[in-house]
């Protein structure tokens, strides 16, 4: 069942932010930010927008947070970029699709318009769900997904030259 949704509302919002992520990322199988990501990232938004505005939570009827969304209404090449962060235990169709709402309400009032609504939200291939949702509403990988490199530890690693 969907709780109740806000915006950001302040420093004390943190705390609760932070706790979902340390929950999200005790349960595998899906892509989440790490906490330190969550202070980064509002510092950075914060420099430009104003968090009570472009942050929304989502609650539980414990006041625990169920989902957010981060969203930058004038990106560097006239985009509306947003991130979205739904915990496993709570990801349902009527919560992706109120996330989704939101954002998509945004969109349509930014002035200027923005030429194009992405997301940089990370989902595994297994997160069915959350992809399904993004891709009803239109959403498709650009082909610019990062670069993950890995190399097996099964050898020795060389000695560096200096």
């Amino acid at each position: 069942m969907v709780g109740t949704a806000r915006q950001y509302q302040g420093a004390g919002d943190v705390e609760l932010l932070r706790s979902f992520l340390v929950s999200m990322r005790a349960e595998a199988g899906h892509a989440c930010w790490h906490s330190g990501d969550l202070v980064w990232r509002f510092f950075l938004h914060s420099l430009g927008h104003e968090l009570e505005q472009t942050v929304r939570l989502w609650l539980d009827g414990r006041g625990q947070v169920e989902a957010f969304a981060i969203v930058t209404p004038r990106s560097r090449a006239g985009n509306l970029l947003f991130d979205v962060q739904v915990h496993p235990r709570a990801r349902s169709q009527a919560l992706l699709e109120q996330v989704l709402s939101w954002i998509e309400s945004l969109a349509s009032t930014a002035l200027p318009a923005p030429h194009l609504l992405s997301t940089d939200t990370g989902v595994y291939d297994a997160d069915a769900g959350q992809m399904a949702a993004l891709r009803a509403h239109g959403f498709r990988p650009t082909g610019d997904e990062g670069l993950l490199l890995a190399r097996s530890l099964q050898g020795p690693i060389a000695a560096p030259s200096l």
